[in-house]
């Protein structure tokens, strides 16, 4: 079966240039936008941000390149640089790099199967202490009392 992205449309409810919120971003600067609803997946849990970008509804020449998407303050903030302009309460068309993120999905649920590998392996005094997936790769780190 293969997983279906639903498009997404969000509104822009803020906008975050140069440590301020401001109404307005112009093309060639790098900030940050907060959506009412976005398809991105924010860093956690060591598991990278979500890549792609946002085109403005009914403007196609107004577009924002995500390079990062973090959490912050409970609100998925994506950065990255402008080309046209974006005003607070423009709606823009979601879109997020769709093998990048099945990459990382892939590696995601590879540091599931290795957590339960190691387990039935080595034991319950096996335990995970963090990990990093990203599209090219993953690393687990774990701990085992009995190593």
């Amino acid at each position: 079966a293969q997983y279906v992205f639903e498009p997404c449309t969000g509104k822009i409810v803020a906008l975050r240039f140069n440590n301020a919120f401001v109404e307005e971003v112009q093309a060639g600067q790098e900030c940050g936008v907060i959506l009412d609803r976005t398809n991105f997946y924010a860093e956690s849990g060591g598991q990278i941000y979500d890549q792609g970008f946002l085109v403005k509804v009914n403007d196609e020449s107004s577009e924002f390149n995500v390079s990062l998407v973090y959490n912050r303050g409970g609100y998925v903030l994506h950065i990255g640089v402008v080309e046209g302009t974006l005003r607070v309460g423009d709606e823009v068309h979601c879109h997020m790099d769709v093998v990048r993120r099945q990459l990382t999905m892939k590696n995601h649920s590879a540091t599931h199967a290795l957590n339960h590998s190691l387990l039935k392996v080595l034991g319950q005094d096996t335990d995970q202490r963090g990990s990093l997936v990203v599209p090219e790769k993953l690393r687990f780190d774990f701990t085992n009392k009995s190593a």
